[in-house]
């Protein structure tokens, strides 16, 4: 089971903390997706430290939002959270070769998609009010309306996490709130991988 860490953050240390946590946890996809308040070059300056090592690793690095950062940066893909942009304006811009991830807020959001070129949907909250809509989701992508994985997020931790497996979800992104307050981050990361390889 792929699992994905999500970088929220408002801030440019918290960015490297985080960064620092998932690839020390063994994460091999992280997102960053942060607010505004950590600009452009905060988060170049974070993929040109860690690059090196997340290449070793080989890492997938998805950025939120801001493609045309992804196509300058030339990390792995983006994730349009952010449905205001046509998604064939953001794929023309990347060109072919970046994942492009798209997030729905309800299964019938999957038919508008149906002739998208994207790699995979992200649905949150799972938990645990989103199960009915993950399943949902799930059944539409077997029955091929879109060919892509379904990566679920909101209020998964290593206890809950088997509920959103077994309602459908392919792969499971968690965040920063997988650890409790005062808790060492990097071991809540790793427990929560190595829980579901």
């Amino acid at each position: 089971m792929l699992t994905q860490y999500i970088i929220t953050t408002d801030s440019a240390t918290d960015l490297n903390i985080q960064m620092r946590a998932a690839l020390d946890a063994g994460c091999d996809w992280v997102e960053i997706n942060v607010t505004p308040a950590v600009s452009d070059a905060d988060i170049t300056a974070t993929v040109n430290q860690f690059r090196p090592e997340m290449a070793e690793k080989n890492a997938v690095l998805i950025v939120a939002d801001r493609y045309e950062l992804v196509k300058e940066l030339q990390v792995d893909g983006v994730h349009m959270r952010d449905r205001s942009v046509p998604l064939s304006k953001v794929r023309v811009a990347l060109d072919a070769w970046p994942i492009l991830g798209v997030s729905i807020s309800k299964a019938d959001d999957v038919h508008a998609l149906r002739s998208s070129d994207i790699d995979y949907l992200f649905f949150e909250p799972a938990l645990p009010s989103g199960l009915d809509t993950v399943t949902a989701t799930a059944a539409l992508l077997n029955e091929k309306i879109v060919e892509a994985p379904l990566v679920a997020a909101g209020g998964i931790s290593a206890d809950s996490a088997m509920k959103v497996i077994e309602a459908g979800a392919n792969s499971l992104a968690i965040d920063s709130t997988i650890a409790p307050a005062g808790a060492d981050l990097t071991e809540a990361i790793k427990t929560f991988i190595n829980k579901f390889k």
